[in-house]
């Protein structure tokens, strides 16, 4: 596991480089980790089993024009949810 100041470190030399790229190079960047986070939730986190599905295709591929179509998690999701 790698130490606070590590991840810090990382962090801030990624949006050294980032700063200078292309909007569409940021965007697949940006895709890429959305995609792992969207998958690990869907797939570990009951609450977002169902609710995801709006962007994920059949053959489990992001659909990113759906992407507005995710609902707004709002606190009463959160206190009806349970644990």
């Amino acid at each position: 596991m790698i130490s606070q100041e590590e991840q810090t470190r990382r962090f801030f030399e990624t949006f050294m480089e980032t700063q200078w790229w292309q909007p569409g190079r940021l965007q697949d960047l940006q895709r890429e980790n959305l995609s792992k986070l969207l998958r690990h939730a869907r797939r570990y986190v009951p609450f977002y089993a169902e609710r995801l599905d709006t962007v994920f295709r059949s053959d489990g591929s992001i659909d990113w024009s759906n992407w507005t179509r995710i609902p707004i998690l709002r606190r009463e999701d959160m206190l009806q949810s349970g644990e």
